[in-house]
């Protein structure tokens, strides 16, 4: 039910618009014979999870009131408190256990329903993926600074050679050009079944310097593992970054 939430990584479809989230939401409580069951009996449970699928920092405030006596206010708070509770965490897992230890209501769903963490933990993951603090994030900056390292390197190999200091411009020219090997190994074993055009396709951000960005972008927006891929995008960005 969680994986339902959210599409390639958070992104609802392209339609990324509050309105859009909630919607969603609404019809997947429709939709789900399980959900269905558990809205009849806690109607403001689709409140509690329009909040958590928003994505949106706030402070976190546990809530101590028993289950049978949330109402609506207290369903909006439960379903905020979920974001700062997966920020700071690093495991989804742990931090949907922090936001159920927090909020009584919570732990006292998931004994009444047990099929329901792993849904928030899968919902979770995909907010994660797409909230400005998470996977985002850190992939599109981390692209940044690689290139960033980069350029860094090519410049301060340039003013070895410039000021005539060879055993440091060898030195400097050998560490680019280890790098940029790994690199290309890393596109082979990725793309070697996939024929010899698509390697030398691939081959061309590393060689450029723009492989980091590509990566980024395979990432943001969504894709997934080809068939005949050694790895998933974001495994092979790792892998880049050594």
């Amino acid at each position: 039910l969680g994986v339902d939430m959210v599409w390639d990584g958070g992104q609802l479809g392209g339609q990324e618009s509050r309105k859009d989230r909630e919607k969603h939401m609404e019809e997947v409580c429709k939709e789900s014979a399980a959900l269905r069951e558990v809205v009849k009996k806690y109607p403001w449970f689709v409140t509690m999870l329009k909040r958590a699928r928003l994505g949106e920092l706030s402070r976190n405030k546990a809530v101590k009131v028993k289950l049978e006596c949330v109402e609506e206010k207290e369903a909006r708070v439960i379903g905020n408190n979920l974001i700062p509770c997966l920020k700071s965490r690093k495991v989804i897992a742990a931090g949907v256990d922090q936001w159920k230890l927090q909020n009584r209501a919570v732990g006292e769903l998931f004994e009444e329903f047990p099929w329901m963490e792993g849904m928030f933990v899968e919902l979770g993951k995909g907010v994660v993926k797409s909230a400005p603090w998470g996977l985002m994030f850190r992939v599109c900056f981390g692209a940044l600074t690689s290139m960033v390292d980069l350029v860094t390197d090519v410049y301060v190999t340039v003013k070895f050679l410039n000021a005539g200091k060879m055993g440091y411009f060898k030195a400097s020219v050998a560490s680019l050009g280890v790098s940029i090997a790994i690199q290309l190994y890393v596109v082979f074993l990725q793309n070697k079944n996939l024929g010899l055009r698509r390697v030398l396709k691939e081959t061309f951000p590393v060689l450029l310097g723009f492989k980091p960005a590509v990566d980024a972008y395979n990432i943001a927006k969504g894709k997934k593992q080809e068939v005949g891929q050694t790895f998933d995008p974001l495994a092979e960005m790792s892998y880049m970054k050594g």
